[in-house]
């Protein structure tokens, strides 16, 4: 029985017709994982350039206001 076992074993793993399929498996699932990679880092850039801008229109509303909101009180 354990010989059978070997045997079957080793048949298995000479077996060379579905090492192309495997392959492609793999090469799918690492560009799926670099996808995911690329689009967490593109996430996080649109992210922060939204806080980048949001923080100048912030700086900019600050600055008129000190500027113009004289005008406001006559």
């Amino acid at each position: 029985m354990r010989r059978k076992i070997v045997n079957l074993l080793t048949r298995f793993c000479l077996d060379r017709r579905g090492a192309q399929l495997v392959e492609e498996g793999l090469l799918i699932c690492v560009s799926l994982f670099m996808l995911t990679i690329v689009l967490g880092v593109a996430q996080n850039i649109t992210t922060m350039m939204g806080e980048l801008f949001s923080q100048a229109w912030n700086s900019l509303e600050t600055i008129a206001r000190g500027l113009f909101d004289w005008i406001l009180i006559i």
